[in-house]
């Protein structure tokens, strides 16, 4: 696949989307030895095209714009918890299961993503050694 690269410069946000008045954060993590620059822009063209218009923004004004110290916050891609055995699920007639994901190793062997298993009876929802979609009930 591709070779592990870090990024000098990686953030994310704290939600996958907000309504007006909700506040978001956002986490940076930093290698650099300067500040880094934060600010909020609206993005009018991202024509990657080099006879398209190119890539235009507009400043937005924003109370967190400004510099901030560079520092590093390790992180490590990927995530799992574990819930304890839920009673209820063994009383319910049907339910809904549901995750968002961004694959970023597709092919790279089955992985699991949502998962209630019990021994041999259960059901996961996840990727197959393809990349596709799988879900096993």
């Amino acid at each position: 696949m591709s070779e592990n690269r870090i990024l000098p410069l990686a953030g994310y946000t704290d939600r996958l989307s907000a309504r007006p008045g909700d506040s978001v954060e956002v986490k940076v993590s930093s290698l650099g030895t300067t500040p880094y620059h934060a600010s909020l822009v609206r993005v009018l063209y991202a024509d990657p095209n080099p006879d398209g218009p190119g890539v235009q923004e507009e400043i937005v004004l924003a109370a967190f714009a400004g510099d901030y110290p560079s520092r590093e916050q390790k992180f490590c891609p990927g995530s799992c918890g574990v819930v304890e055995h839920p009673k209820i699920l063994n009383t319910l007639n049907s339910f809904t299961a549901f995750v968002t994901i961004w694959p970023t190793t597709p092919g790279q062997g089955c992985q699991t993503m949502l998962a209630h298993q019990d021994g041999q009876r259960g059901w996961s929802l996840g990727l197959d050694e393809n990349g596709q979609l799988l879900a096993q009930l």
